[in-house]
């Protein structure tokens, strides 16, 4: 298949990103107490993770890596990360889903937040969080990466570098985080001091035009958001951490199918409605990702500018049942 000429497989010398638990499954069971556990994977890179450092101008191993987003991509779990320090460029660790096995590193263009990251099953492309845009590549780019490291027998190719990323569009709201449902990309705003934004968009990759459809106000303190569709009813997650406050995974049923109009603007407004239930969990949680019968929660607590100063700090992303989550 090759690769693109935006994308160079690195060479990591044997010292590339490494997959540390410094948590038991059972500890992170005693930690979690709000919902039955499904299963869990360790976060690659906590310990250390291989990446371009931009005011050196060269590879190094950093541990000040931060996990923030999560999504599925076909057989891979793609899970985003970025420099606590903003010397490295950001990052996405490929996990293969089936054994929880870390694959390879993706070395992204910038070293912003990258907090939220989503598979576009319509355009078959992967979306990442940049700033007030959303930068993305074809999933085909993932197979080929894939492919070549597979034919990498010695697995010297620790790392894929991307020069650039073939789309970028800008957004009307901050791009904190993302997810997709009902061939909407949705974007969400986290707000430190007030109510938070949502905006589900149209992406045409053909005509490189992107359109807002709705508009969802959120809580603020949002760090993800995913929809699940259950029996023609939508229901929608969204975690909420900060600091060293208690997480929260807040679970509504929208007004999905009854969308008000805003005047003088195009995209249509959906209320939220309260919350029917609110989840507690260590604080840390960031991205929320429904995957069929699994609910994805990734944290950031266990990184290494958190781990020595916050308590049950969790170094794992955690799968539930979403029927026994969303209680359907």
């Amino acid at each position: 298949m090759g690769l693109p000429n935006y994308i160079t497989k690195i060479d990591t010398y044997g010292t590339g990103t490494t997959v540390r638990a410094y948590k038991t499954n059972a500890e992170v069971e005693t930690s979690i107490t709000s919902i039955d556990i499904l299963s869990m994977g360790t976060i690659p890179g906590l310990e250390r993770t291989f990446s371009f450092d931009v005011a050196k101008n060269t590879y190094i191993l950093f541990s000040s890596y931060v996990p923030q987003g999560i999504c599925i991509a076909g057989n891979y779990i793609l899970i985003t990360a970025y420099d606590f320090n903003e010397n490295g460029r950001s990052v996405i660790y490929v996990v293969r889903s089936s054994d929880k096995v870390y694959i390879t590193t993706l070395i992204l263009p910038f070293t912003t937040h990258v907090g939220g990251i989503a598979y576009d099953t319509s355009n078959k492309y992967i979306w990442v969080a940049n700033n007030k845009s959303i930068a993305g590549f074809p999933y085909t780019d993932l197979q080929s990466i894939i492919q070549e490291y597979e034919n990498d027998r010695e697995k010297k190719y620790g790392a894929y570098r991307f020069s650039s990323m073939p789309r970028n569009f800008s957004v009307m709201n901050q791009a904190s985080c993302l997810t997709f449902f009902d061939n909407l990309l949705w974007v969400g705003t986290f707000n430190e001091s007030s109510t938070s934004s949502i905006y589900g968009y149209i992406v045409n990759i053909s005509k490189a035009t992107i359109s807002a459809k709705y508009y969802i106000e959120a809580p603020k303190h949002m760090q993800g958001l995913s929809f699940y569709k259950k029996d023609s009813v939508v229901y929608l997650a969204i975690s909420k951490s900060y600091g060293i406050e208690w997480s929260e995974v807040r679970l509504y049923k929208p007004s999905y199918s009854n969308p008000q109009n805003v005047s003088g603007k195009t995209y249509k407004k959906i209320l939220k409605n309260n919350a029917y239930k609110v989840r507690i969990f260590p604080h840390g949680a960031e991205e929320i990702c429904v995957n069929g019968g699994s609910i994805y929660l990734i944290f950031e607590s266990e990184a290494e500018p958190y781990r020595d100063k916050w308590t049950n700090c969790i170094d794992k992303y955690v799968l539930f049942k979403t029927n026994s989550f969303f209680e359907i």
